[in-house]
C-alpha cells in the first residue's frame, strides 16, 4: 500500500509498519493492520468493520464515531484513548493495554476484554451493555459509576479500588474474595 487517501474504500488488504495518516471519510472493511501507529490520531470519521489489528499503537487516539463492529485487537496499546459516546459491537480486545482509556457513555454489544490492562479506565454511565465480558483483566481503579453491572462476570479479573454505585451492583458475578471488596464498599468490616 503506497499511500492512504481521504474518502476512499479499502477492502481485503493488509497494511503494515506505517504511521497512519490524518485522513478523513474513509472506510476499512476486512483489512488487517500490523504494527500501525495510530497514536494521537483523530479516527472519528473513519469506519472500521471486520478488521484485525495486531501490535498497533492507538495511544491518545480518538476512536471512530461509527459503530466499531466485528473488529479484533491483539497486543494493541490504547493508553489514554477516547471511546466516549461510541458504539462497540462484536469487538474483541486481547492482550491490550487500555490504561486511562475512557468508555464513558458508550453503547456496548458483545464486547470482550481478554488479558487486558484497563487500570484507571472509565466506564462511567455506559448507556447500554449486552454481553460485556472481562476475562483475566486488570480492572484496578476502574470507574464504573452510574453503570449497571448486571450479568458482568468479574471473577477472573483484578478489581482492587474499583469505583461503583452500590445500587448498580445487583447481578454482578464475583468470586468469594471479590465479594469482600464489594462488602467493604458498604462500610461493612469483616473480621476472620
Amino acid at each position: 500500500m503506497n499511500e492512504l487517501k481521504n474518502d476512499y474504500d479499502y477492502n481485503n488488504i493488509e497494511i503494515n509498519n506505517i504511521d497512519f495518516p490524518n485522513i478523513e471519510e474513509s472506510n476499512f472493511i476486512n483489512v488487517i493492520f500490523r504494527n500501525v501507529n495510530f497514536s494521537n490520531i483523530d479516527l472519528s470519521t473513519i469506519y472500521f468493520e471486520k478488521c484485525s489489528f495486531y501490535n498497533c499503537d492507538f495511544t491518545g487516539s480518538k476512536e471512530s464515531n461509527y459503530i466499531n463492529k466485528d473488529n479484533c485487537y491483539k497486543d494493541c496499546n490504547f493508553t489514554g484513548s477516547d471511546f466516549i459516546e461510541k458504539h462497540l459491537s462484536n469487538t474483541k480486545f486481547e492482550d491490550c493495554k487500555l490504561i486511562y482509556s475512557n468508555f464513558s457513555e458508550t453503547t456496548i454489544n458483545n464486547v470482550e476484554f481478554i488479558n487486558c490492562n484497563l487500570t484507571e479506565s472509565s466506564f462511567i454511565a455506559v448507556k447500554k451493555h449486552v454481553k460485556l465480558k472481562f476475562t483475566n483483566c486488570n480492572l484496578t481503579l476502574v470507574d464504573f459509576l452510574n453503570t449497571k453491572l448486571k450479568d458482568i462476570d468479574l471473577r477472573t479479573s483484578i478489581i482492587k479500588g474499583i469505583k461503583v454505585n452500590i445500587d448498580n451492583l445487583k447481578g454482578v458475578i464475583l468470586s468469594p474474595d471479590q465479594a469482600l471488596v464489594f462488602v467493604s464498599l458498604l462500610g461493612i468490616i469483616v473480621i476472620d
